[in-house]
């Protein structure tokens, strides 16, 4: 059943229809759409922010239910994780929101795991 499974993710990861829509929602929109609607309408932002925000507590769960280190949200107020967020777009129009959002992750301290 293990090999069933995999060989069918590996022909789906390679299927470009499904590599387009691994992730979905506002994290997939560029830095640049970003930039441009918070420009437009600040408050629009978090609407983005919320998508992050789940975003991150999900890869925590993830990672924790793994056994794995997590990253300690806390560790840096809501405001300056914005901020993060829209450094990172400003400097990377180009990428995507979700790579905003990692790069934070990234920027966060570990915690737990074993």
């Amino acid at each position: 059943m293990k090999f069933v499974l995999a060989v069918l993710f590996l022909v789906l990861g390679s299927c470009s229809a499904f590599s387009e829509y691994v992730i979905m929602g506002l994290g997939s929109n560029s830095c640049g759409k970003f930039a441009d609607m918070y420009k437009k309408d600040p408050p629009a932002e978090n609407w983005y922010f919320y998508w992050a925000q789940g975003y991150m507590s999900a890869f925590n769960n993830v990672s924790i239910a793994a056994e794995k280190p997590w990253r300690d949200l806390s560790a840096m107020s809501v405001e300056a994780q914005a901020a993060h967020i829209r450094r990172y777009c400003d400097q990377h129009p180009l990428e995507k929101y979700i790579d905003a959002v990692h790069n934070l992750l990234g920027a966060l301290p570990l915690k737990g795991g074993k």
